[in-house]
């Protein structure tokens, strides 16, 4: 779409004509551009509405001309829907906000459907939630890495909708298996989930093969969906489709939807191992919980839990807090606090327009798995207890409600040994109000309140300076208010911070960009974080707008993060926006005999920092990339062209900014040959 001209603008393409006008698009093709990321509609009017992907009919060659010629009696606003990613002949750039998306005429409707827009509206996310749809493919990016996180991971979760049960039902599943054994990836858009032979795939897969039996008798494909999680390292990876049994009846083939990673938060890390020998699995249902699964329940730091609207199709999200975090409050009904998250609240969504909902719960000390089916209600606070209400669970203003139709315990059903190596530094402390406590059937305490009256926590913290660093950047410089000294920090690790923003508690994670002098027990005297106001921040506006030098702002939950320096090797860190935080932790820390950072950003103005890493001496190269007129946005080559020859190949490479811009330069990084382990990354974008 010619930019310039208003006649053929988006906003003009997308007014409502219903003629059957015919239009033709030219578009030149790189020889790394697929069909999907440049052709400007997904000729579907909505984001998973359809399983069909143009690429799946059409392969092109290198460098071709592509002509394509559109006509029908479809209105242009439904034929050209503009992509959430688009291409040009050097560099792969995802729609990463939501001014781009307006450029590209897409509306919040074209990405979001009506349940999931009616909640972001809710919990004011709705702008944050376009910012991030950018992420979401059609595909699954082997480009990322994908390949081999699959052949890494030893289980899988799978939610989906069984019709044949009366009445249908959300249902979840968990597979396990031998590294590289559940799955084979056919193409971006399909690949095959293995079922359980006992041999080295286990699990109770007999509600989703009822599922996927009663769809090959009524041809019709069923709605699916799979959330591959590496406890370990704390990564995830969605994929939502339509899946139906293979002819050999061993495997599922799934048509990919939708494609997306996840942030870690409430991610338990846990190592795994597989036993000598795996007994088989013995099922027993029941129309309630037992005593045996309101135990497991309790004990519980982990939930899957499925979700569909028909259409989307089904979705599948992981849940974590502390033990005890899902309430068991009768035989019948569950509750839990709806966590801070994304923002896009795509279950949540699902829930506003459909009801039904699955549940999964994980015994890992007794090898068990809980499958729960039901009706979820979404509940308000404010709604429930009045309009000041607030933190009636775990702090949070929305819980969910769930109510139990059937209970499904697989003796057995987790044939791996897990063994829990760190829990989530964004686990929030266990608190409910007096008149909630005394609903609740388990012996689940309140938190305790942490000192006498009046005391400040003993992990609170104090803002002792202030210092700009570009146009919307602010160092804030932080010292122990509290009881506890602030704990030793690696360069490059970040810190999780709450604080009270008007009524309502708010958790973010900024990078520790600056470490005071340390003490004789080697903690730090202040910490500092540098904060970027972003107009749909509500912390960063606050944290802009309200703080002064001697402020009590905010305590300090954790710290954690691996996204610090690999010795043995030089190192490159390459950023955007924001993300050049880390770079500087780097740079001032000394600990690496090379060190070369690359940064985009708008505009000089933008820019924090520069002074300071241009003049950080020989150890450290600086090149800055302008994206702000007269400018254009530097391709993934340009940026990668300025690493020194010298260490191109034997380097680490530290990539942090939006998801669409961290995602191009690893896809550029692993075309060159770059190993994965030697590529790390960080975001906050969540």
């Amino acid at each position: 779409f010619p930019q310039h001209s208003p006649e053929h603008s988006p906003q003009a393409f997308g007014s409502a004509r219903a003629d059957p006008t015919p239009l033709a698009l030219v578009y030149p093709l790189s020889t790394r551009a697929d069909f999907s990321r440049v052709l400007p509609c997904g000729l579907r009017t909505h984001r998973r509405r359809s399983p069909n992907n143009l690429l799946s009919v059409l392969k092109i060659g290198p460098r071709l001309l592509l002509l394509l010629i559109l006509s029908g009696t479809a209105s242009s606003s439904q034929l050209l829907r503009p992509p959430r990613a688009y291409s040009n002949a050097s560099t792969h750039v995802q729609i990463s906000n939501h001014y781009e998306a307006h450029n590209l005429g897409l509306t919040m409707s074209d990405v979001f459907h009506p349940g999931e827009l009616a909640v972001q509206r809710r919990a004011g996310t709705a702008r944050a939630a376009m910012q991030l749809s950018g992420m979401v493919q059609d595909r699954i990016e082997l480009d990322l890495g994908i390949r081999y996180f699959m052949a890494e991971v030893p289980h899988a979760f799978l939610s989906f909708l069984d019709s044949s049960a009366t009445p249908a039902a959300v249902r979840v599943c968990a597979l396990f298996g031998h590294p590289g054994s559940l799955f084979t990836l056919q193409y971006d858009t399909e690949y095959h989930l293995h079922l359980p032979d006992n041999k080295s795939r286990f699990g109770d897969a007999a509600p989703l093969l009822a599922a996927l039996h009663h769809g090959q008798q009524t041809d019709a494909p069923v709605p699916l969906a799979l959330l591959l999680i590496d406890l370990d390292q704390r990564r995830r990876y969605r994929i939502n489709g339509h899946g139906r049994l293979a002819r050999t009846g061993q495997s599922v083939v799934i048509e990919v939807a939708e494609a997306f990673g996840n942030c870690p938060k409430y991610i338990q890390r846990r190592a795994w191992a597989i036993p000598a020998s795996i007994p088989p699995v013995t099922a027993e249902t029941a129309p309630v919980l037992t005593s045996e699964h309101a135990a497991i329940v309790a004990r519980a730091d982990t939930m899957f839990m499925g979700s569909y609207y028909a259409p989307s199709g089904a979705d599948v999200t992981h849940r974590g807090g502390r033990p005890g975090f899902v309430r068991v409050v009768s035989p019948r009904e569950l509750i839990w606090a709806e966590y801070v998250g994304n923002g896009m609240h795509q279950t949540l969504g699902n829930l506003n327009e459909d009801n039904r909902c699955g549940l999964i719960f994980l015994d890992w000390s007794g090898h068990a798995v809980l499958e729960l089916s039901g009706h979820a209600q979404l509940v308000w606070a404010a709604e429930e207890h009045g309009p000041d209400a607030v933190g009636v669970l775990d702090g949070r203003d929305r819980h969910v409600r769930f109510t139990i139709d059937e209970a499904r315990l697989a003796r057995s059903g987790l044939p791996l040994d897990y063994s829990l190596r760190e829990a989530s530094p964004y686990n929030p402390p266990l608190e409910c109000t007096t008149a909630l406590a005394a609903r609740i059937a388990t012996t689940n305490a309140p938190a305790q309140p942490d000192g006498g009256a009046g005391d400040a926590p003993s992990n609170s913290l104090t803002c002792i300076a202030i210092r700009p660093e570009a146009r919307s950047v602010v160092t804030f410089r932080l010292a122990a208010a509290g009881r506890e000294p602030l704990p030793p920090v690696v360069p490059g690790q970040h810190g999780v911070f709450s604080m009270l923003v008007g009524q309502a508690r708010t958790q973010r994670s900024w990078t520790i960009s600056g470490i005071g002098p340390t003490t004789e027990t080697g903690r730090p005297e202040w910490l500092e974080i540098s904060v970027k106001r972003l107009e749909a921040g509500v912390a960063s506006a606050w944290l802009h707008g309200t703080v002064v030098p001697g402020a009590a702002v905010m305590t300090l939950d954790a710290i954690a993060g691996e996204f610090v320096l690999q010795s043995g090797r030089p190192a490159v860190f390459i950023a955007a926006g924001i993300g050049i935080t880390p770079a500087v932790a780097f740079a001032r820390a000394a600990s690496t005999d090379s060190l070369h950072i690359v940064h985009v950003d708008r505009s000089a103005e933008d820019f924090p920092f520069a002074a300071e890493l241009s003049a950080a001496g020989p150890r450290v190269s600086y090149a800055p990339f302008f994206t702000g007129p007269p400018h254009s946005r530097p391709s993934t080559d340009a940026l990668l062209a300025t690493i020194p020859p010298a260490v191109r190949g034997a380097c680490h490479y530290y990539v942090c900014g939006p998801p669409a811009f961290s995602q191009s330069v690893i896809g550029a990084l692993q075309a060159a040959g770059v190993a994965p382990s030697l590529i790390h990354t960080e975001s906050f974008y969540y």
